[in-house]
């Protein structure tokens, strides 16, 4: 899960395990966009949901990363999943689409096995996922955060973390997730 400001209310993270890369795609033949900020006012797809959806509403707040929103006044066409728009769009959009916003990781792999789609632009926000743990059914939710911590680090030290991820993904969304200072996210007290 993405370690938002808002999801931090509820929950605890662990140290993150990937990040992952907001960012825009269009149609392959696509002349028209050449750049993100061309897609204010058009219509694009997302996960509803998601911290994509988010950032298309400007209401994306992650701790310790500014984020600037590139695109203005979208018509937001929410998906159940991420691969629903790849799919509409990698058609041509059937009058639907413009662009699509999703993490990196599924758009690669969707081009890797043949969707019409191409990246537009530098990716427009990097996203850390961790695992989440509740903070209202935990007696020790620190001590648990800790042993997941523990194992997502020595998975990162011994390069597991990055194979997992290209074998998953394609490419390895783990190096940045490796450097962030968990530390940072300040979310138990100091004694």
């Amino acid at each position: 899960m993405t370690i938002t400001d808002d999801r931090m209310k509820f929950l605890y993270f662990t140290q993150p395990y990937y990040s992952v890369q907001g960012v825009f795609f269009v149609h392959k033949d696509n002349t028209t966009f050449l750049k993100p900020r061309d897609l204010s006012g058009k219509r694009i797809g997302v996960a509803t949901d998601t911290t994509h959806e988010k950032y298309l509403k400007s209401k994306l707040s992650m701790p310790g990363i500014e984020t600037e929103f590139v695109v203005q006044n979208a018509i937001i066409v929410s998906y159940q999943a991420d691969t629903d728009p790849i799919e509409v769009l990698a058609k041509g959009g059937d009058g639907q689409l413009d662009a699509i916003l999703l993490g990196i990781a599924p758009a690669y792999k969707a081009i890797a096995n043949g969707a019409a789609l191409k990246q537009l632009g530098d990716p427009v926000f990097n996203q850390h996922a961790a695992v989440a743990v509740d903070r209202k059914h935990r007696k020790d939710p620190e001590s648990l955060i800790m042993k997941i911590n523990t194992a997502i680090r020595a998975m990162h030290a011994d390069g597991t973390m990055s194979k997992l991820s290209q074998k998953q993904h394609i490419t390895d969304l783990s190096k940045p997730a490796s450097k962030f200072n968990w530390k940072s996210l300040k979310q138990f007290s100091e004694n």
